[in-house]
């Protein structure tokens, strides 16, 4: 099953989210540029959730090939305990704006506990 939501144009197909930035911004984008979805959420096709990058700033900004992607495949979805180097990536995850929610899945965790940790309430959360 396809996560996009897909329309067609001219005989072909095009995801939603690329056809609404294409006309948002009057051009055609190029292979090489890819439509964002800031929230995470692939079903939000909101202009003010949408960013243009090139494939390699995405690939990035997903952690693909790079520490996040290796940080997630070392977790995995197993059940572990909680180590404090983990928060580092709590924050680098908020940082581009992946939702609590999306950051427990990972981690395989509670939402809250995720809350706990960016709010400096968790034991893991060095207080100065």
């Amino acid at each position: 099953m396809y996560k996009y939501k897909a329309l067609k144009r001219n005989g072909k197909r095009i995801d939603e989210h690329r056809l609404l930035m294409q006309e948002h911004l009057g051009i055609s984008l190029e292979y090489n540029q890819v439509v964002h979805h800031i929230d995470g959420n692939c079903g939000n096709n909101k202009i003010a959730n949408l960013q243009v990058m090139s494939r390699s700033v995405h690939a990035k900004w997903h952690g693909f090939g790079g520490e996040t992607r290796d940080v997630r495949r070392a977790i995995g979805r197993q059940k572990s305990p909680w180590r404090p180097e983990y928060t580092q990536y709590v924050f680098l995850f908020r940082s581009h704006h992946y939702s609590y929610q999306k950051i427990a899945s990972m981690f395989n965790m509670h939402r809250k506990m995720i809350c706990r940790i960016v709010n400096g309430r968790h034991w893991s959360v060095k207080h100065d």
